[in-house]
C-alpha cells in the first residue's frame, strides 16, 4: 500500500496540480491513498514551518506550497520527503508512467474551489466551537494540596453535573507554582474525564477570571509571627487579607461573568475576606459571593456518628452559627439522623429521628463533643503529619454540587452568606454563617428558627467580634503615650519608685552592694579600700561618748 499526503495552501494552483495527479492515481491505482491537508493561506507558513521541523526535513524544503511525502508506516508515523508538485510530478512520471497534462484555468478554478471550502469548513468549526460553551471553573493557587485532591471531583461530573462540561483554569503567581500548576494540568487530562473540555494554566488574574462562571478562591494567608505585639500582628494580618481579596475581587469584577458563583474556602478568616471580596465586586449579585462552612460541618458529623457508632453521612441537620475565624455556635439540637436501623424504631428511607434522642447524652454534647471539635483539626494533622487537604477538598466540592444541582430540600446545611436584610441580631451586608437550604443553582436563608438565651449572648459576641476585626483591619492601633513628668514638681519619696526602677532598666547602672566573703582558714582577710590594715571593726552608726575618768571599752572581734 502507497500512501501519500499531499499539503498546501488552499488557494495555490499547485496544491490544486498535485492534488488532481493523486485523485487520478487513486482511482486507478487500488494500492495507492492519498490524504490531503489544504491549510489556510494565513496559517500556512507557521504550519509548514513546524511540520518540517517535526519530521526533521529542515534544510530540505523551502516551505512553498505544496509539500508532499509518503508515509511508511499509518497516518502521523515516519514519512519520506518528495518535494513539492514538480517533484511528485517526477516521482509519478518515473514510478508509475503517467504524466499530468492540465491547463492552467483548470488548476485556477480548482485552487479557488478548494480555498472557498476551506474558508466554509473554518466557519463551521468556529459555529460548533461558539455552541460548545463549557462552564469555566477558575481556581486560584491551584499549586496548594487542596487543589490537587479538588481538580477530580471538578471535572468527574459529580460537582456540576453529568451533562455540564467543563473548562478548568488554574492560577498561580510565581513560576515554581506554575510548574506544578502545569503538571497538575496533565495529569487532569490524564483522567480521562468525560465532562473535561479543555485546561489551562494562568499566571495574569485578569486573563484567568475573563468569563469565568465559578470561582474557587483556595488563597490562604497566614499571620506574621514575627510580629511581637498581638494588636498589631492581628492588625497587620486582617490588613494583608483585606489588600489581597480587594484586588482579586477587583479582577473578578472586572472579568467575570455578572452571573459567576464565587466560594472563599482558603485558609483565611472566611467572613472577613468574603466582606472584603463582595465589596470589591459590585457588578456581581451579593448571593453569589459566600464562604465555605461545609469543614466545620463534617468535622462536627464525623464526631456524632463516632459516639453512635453510625455513619457521619446519616447525620443531618448540624448547624454553624457565627464567625469561622472566631467565636461559633454549633448547633446539635436541631440534627436528626436517617436510617436509624440500629435503634427500636425503624422506618423507611426517608424517616428520621432527633439525635440528641439518639446520644442521650446532654452532658457529652455540652463538654466533650465541643472541646474535641476545637481540637479535631489539630489531630488530624498530627496524626497525618500536614492538615487535612482531602477532607477540605471534599467540603470545597460538596459545597459547590449542593450550589450547582441542589440538595435535599428537608435538610439545612451553613453557609457563610452575605444578609439580604436584619436578620438574626445581624445587620443587612454582614456575611455570617447561617442555615440555609440549597436549590439548582441557588439557595434560600432559613429565617424561621427560635434562638435561646444562651444562642443570643453567643451572637452579641459575635457581632462584637466582627466589629473590632473591621476597625482593627482600617485603622492601626496607637500605642499608648508615657506620663508627662514634670521637671519642676518637687521630688518626694517614694512618689517616683515605678519611674527609678524603669530607668535603671534602661540603661543606668545600679547600686553594686559588696558582701562579704569568708576567707578561707588560715589566709588573711583583704583589704578593703579607705581602711587601716588590722582586723576588722564592727561599724557602728555613730561613736559612742567616753565620760572623762572612765576606760573606753575594748573592740569585740568580728565574726
Amino acid at each position: 500500500m502507497a500512501k501519500f499526503v499531499i499539503a498546501g495552501r488552499a488557494d495555490c494552483p499547485y496544491y490544486a496540480k498535485a492534488e488532481l495527479l493523486a485523485d487520478d492515481l487513486q482511482l486507478n491505482l487500488p494500492q495507492f491513498s492519498v490524504f490531503k491537508i489544504p491549510v489556510h493561506p494565513e496559517k500556512w507558513g507557521e504550519w509548514v514551518e513546524g511540520t518540517v521541523e517535526r519530521h526533521g526535513w529542515a534544510g530540505r524544503h523551502d516551505g512553498t506550497s505544496p509539500l508532499v511525502w509518503r508515509e511508511l508506516i499509518d497516518r502521523g508515523g515516519k514519512g519520506l520527503l518528495i518535494g513539492g508538485a514538480n517533484d511528485f510530478q517526477e516521482f509519478v512520471v518515473h514510478t508509475y508512467g503517467i504524466t499530468c497534462q492540465l491547463q492552467s484555468a483548470t488548476l485556477r478554478h480548482t485552487a479557488q474551489e478548494n480555498n472557498a471550502y476551506k474558508l466554509r469548513d473554518i466557519e463551521e468549526d468556529a459555529r460548533r466551537q461558539a455552541a460548545i460553551n463549557p462552564l469555566v471553573c477558575v481556581v486560584t493557587s491551584a499549586a496548594s494540596p487542596i487543589g490537587y485532591s479538588l481538580f477530580p471531583q471538578l471535572v468527574d461530573g459529580s460537582t456540576f453535573g453529568k451533562g455540564e462540561e467543563v473548562e478548568l483554569r488554574l492560577l498561580e503567581t510565581d513560576e515554581e507554582s506554575l510548574e506544578v500548576a502545569r503538571g497538575t494540568l496533565m495529569e487532569v487530562e490524564d483522567l480521562a474525564c468525560g465532562v473535561y473540555r479543555r485546561g489551562g494554566v494562568y499566571s495574569d488574574v485578569e486573563d484567568a477570571m475573563r468569563g469565568a462562571s465559578v470561582v474557587v478562591v483556595l488563597d490562604s494567608i497566614l499571620p506574621d509571627h514575627t510580629i511581637e505585639d498581638e494588636t498589631l500582628r492581628r492588625h497587620h494580618y486582617l490588613a494583608s487579607v483585606k489588600s489581597h481579596f480587594t484586588w482579586l475581587g477587583d479582577a473578578i469584577n472586572g472579568g467575570a461573568s455578572r452571573s459567576c458563583k464565587v466560594l472563599v474556602a482558603g485558609l483565611v478568616p472566611v467572613n472577613f475576606a468574603t466582606e472584603c471580596l463582595l465589596k470589591a465586586c459590585p457588578g456581581l449579585a451579593p448571593f453569589n459571593v459566600v464562604g465555605m462552612v461545609r469543614y466545620q460541618e463534617k468535622l462536627a458529623k464525623a464526631l456524632i456518628a463516632a459516639k453512635m457508632k453510625t455513619n457521619a453521612a446519616l447525620v443531618e441537620d448540624v448547624l454553624v452559627w457565627g464567625n469561622l475565624a472566631g467565636t461559633t455556635v454549633t448547633e446539635v439540637r436541631r440534627s436528626r439522623t436517617r436510617e436509624c436501623a440500629h435503634t427500636a424504631i425503624t422506618g423507611p428511607s426517608w424517616y428520621c429521628r432527633s439525635t440528641t434522642e439518639l446520644l442521650h447524652d446532654n452532658k457529652w454534647v455540652e463538654t466533650e463533643f465541643r472541646e474535641r471539635l476545637k481540637s479535631r483539626t489539630g489531630e488530624l494533622t498530627c496524626a497525618l503529619r500536614h492538615p487535612p487537604y482531602m477532607l477540605y477538598a471534599a467540603a470545597v466540592a460538596e459545597t459547590l454540587a449542593a450550589w450547582s444541582l441542589g440538595s435535599d430540600t428537608k435538610f439545612m446545611a451553613s453557609l457563610a452568606v452575605p444578609l439580604p436584610r436584619d436578620l438574626y441580631g445581624f445587620q443587612q451586608g454582614t456575611v455570617v454563617s447561617l442555615p440555609v437550604k440549597f436549590f439548582p443553582g441557588s439557595y434560600e436563608l432559613v429565617e424561621s428558627l427560635g434562638l435561646s438565651a444562651e444562642d443570643e449572648a453567643a451572637f452579641a459576641a459575635i457581632r462584637a467580634e466582627m466589629d473590632a476585626d473591621r476597625e482593627l483591619a482600617d485603622n492601626l492601633p496607637q500605642p499608648e503615650a508615657p506620663p508627662a513628668v514634670d521637671g519642676n514638681q518637687d521630688f518626694e519619696p517614694g512618689a517616683e519608685e515605678g519611674a527609678e526602677s524603669r530607668e535603671v532598666a534602661e540603661g543606668e547602672l545600679p547600686e553594686v552592694v559588696l558582701e562579704e566573703t569568708p576567707a578561707p582558714e588560715g589566709a588573711a582577710a583583704p583589704d578593703l579600700p579607705g581602711e587601716p590594715v588590722g582586723e576588722p571593726e564592727e561599724a557602728t552608726a555613730e561613736p559612742e561618748e567616753v565620760a572623762e575618768g572612765e576606760t573606753p571599752p575594748e573592740d569585740t572581734p568580728a565574726e
